[in-house]
């Protein structure tokens, strides 16, 4: 396979994974998921895959090796949401990841609603 079509593979395939997840945030809860390549290019632009699943801003990642999370995280727009990657890792399974600061933000939150 030649680097230009290996190149659109790997474009197609994280198309199709963020497509994936919206449909999955659909499922759950949030009706009017979509990817902001559909909804908004000022969120694409802000690296943000996956819109209108406040209070959240999903960037995702299909890969084969690590990616470099600090980094994504702080390329993401720094607004009220809480930024999480998901990232599907090929042969190794899917995970989420955001900052330990926000984990712990959530925590607090579910626990004033007192949800845990």
């Amino acid at each position: 396979m030649t680097p230009k079509n290996n190149g659109k593979r790997n474009r197609t395939r994280g198309h199709s994974y963020e497509r994936r997840i919206a449909q999955e945030f659909r499922e759950i809860g949030w009706e009017k998921a979509c990817t902001s390549r559909y909804a908004s290019r000022m969120k694409d632009d802000q690296k943000v895959d996956i819109c209108f699943v406040e209070p959240f801003n999903i960037q995702c990642k299909a890969t084969n090796k690590g990616i470099n999370y600090k980094q994504i995280l702080g390329e993401m727009v720094q607004d009220e949401n809480w930024n999480v990657i998901f990232n599907k890792l090929t042969g190794k399974g899917e995970f989420v990841i955001m900052s330990k600061e926000d984990f712990y933000d959530i925590i607090q939150s579910l626990k004033r609603e007192k949800i845990i």
